[in-house]
């Protein structure tokens, strides 16, 4: 089965469906992505920072989720989520998503390790942290038979978006009595999808819709006009332009990062190897002599050693 036509369509991927073409993707009718992010309390998906940028530089409204894995401290878990996220998520991008299943088995027995009151506390804890770092309120996927054979069909959540997952049917059949009055915000709809850019345009593929049309969805994230692109540069070699920058302009290089609120690409030192994703030259709070100099420190910064910081 398919949903109504007219509605935006999306697909969700992991490390699972490898290297994505996502300027194919968008191409072939698609008008967001929702990618793995984490799992657990260690995990990051090896594809997430490749994906993250690449959709935005295709074009695509992007969501990132997190598999919830109850054995693991909820806040562990959370803080994990937003060390990729929490300093890059923009405003036109989609809330935080918790990926709430009892699959596989060693999951489901994992929730079925705790009373369905403490099950439930663990998730509202991820769902807290993480709301209160990033200001947005998080969505949650789920399905009706896990979130009513294993959290007690609850309507606690009802104020969060509904991501649900439902195959092979005109209308999903959602938990919680229709998620509380609220319905549904997104719907996974196949899991056997084909889109180009992705395996080669063969199967499987997961196809999702969100409950509008992509006006919609955009009016919705609040999306008035296109996202100016970042430089194609690393976290590393931005930190350094800013810190030139501020040099040649005469000003203390860590007020310059202070305002641009940059701290984090050097911080922790994971993170200087991961690909720029912050604010395009014409976001930030700069005027136009900075950002010249900015531009053309990033330049020296490029033509020079790769990621020699400067001190």
């Amino acid at each position: 089965m398919s949903p109504q036509a007219g509605l935006a369509l999306g697909i969700d991927v992991s490390h699972h469906r490898g290297r994505v073409d996502w300027r194919l993707v968008k191409d072939d009718g698609v008008s967001f992505g929702i990618v793995k992010t984490s799992d657990g309390g260690h995990f990051i998906d090896p594809t997430f920072d490749f994906n993250w940028t690449q959709m935005r530089h295709a074009g695509l409204i992007r969501g990132a989720y997190h598999f919830f894995r109850p054995a693991v401290d909820p806040v562990d878990q959370a803080q994990l989520y937003l060390s990729m996220v929490g300093n890059i998520l923009h405003e036109s991008d989609l809330p935080p998503v918790l990926d709430v299943e009892a699959y596989p088995s060693y999951v489901r027995e994992e929730y079925y390790a705790f009373s369905l009151a403490e099950r439930l506390n663990r998730i509202r804890q991820w769902l807290d942290v993480v709301a209160g770092a990033t200001d947005r309120v998080p969505m949650i996927y789920t399905n009706q038979n896990t979130w009513q054979a294993t959290l007690g069909n609850t309507q606690d959540f009802r104020q969060f978006p509904l991501w649900v997952a439902n195959y092979g049917v005109q209308q999903p059949n959602l938990p919680a009595g229709n998620w509380g009055g609220n319905g549904w915000t997104f719907w996974q709809y196949s899991s056997t999808g084909e889109v180009a850019g992705v395996n080669g345009g063969l199967p499987p593929v997961d196809l999702n819709v969100y409950e509008g049309s992509e006006e919609e969805l955009r009016n919705w994230l609040g999306i008035s006009a296109p996202r100016p692109l970042p430089p194609a540069v690393t976290n590393a070699q931005m930190l350094n332009a800013v810190r030139k920058a501020a040099e040649d302009l005469g000003v203390d290089p860590d007020d310059l990062v202070a305002r641009l609120k940059f701290e984090y690409l050097g911080a922790p030192a994971s993170n200087r190897s991961r690909p720029y994703d912050g604010p395009g030259f014409d976001e930030m709070p700069l005027n136009e002599d900075e950002k010249w100099a900015l531009v053309q420190a990033l330049q020296a910064v490029l033509d020079g050693p790769e990621d020699n910081p400067l001190e």
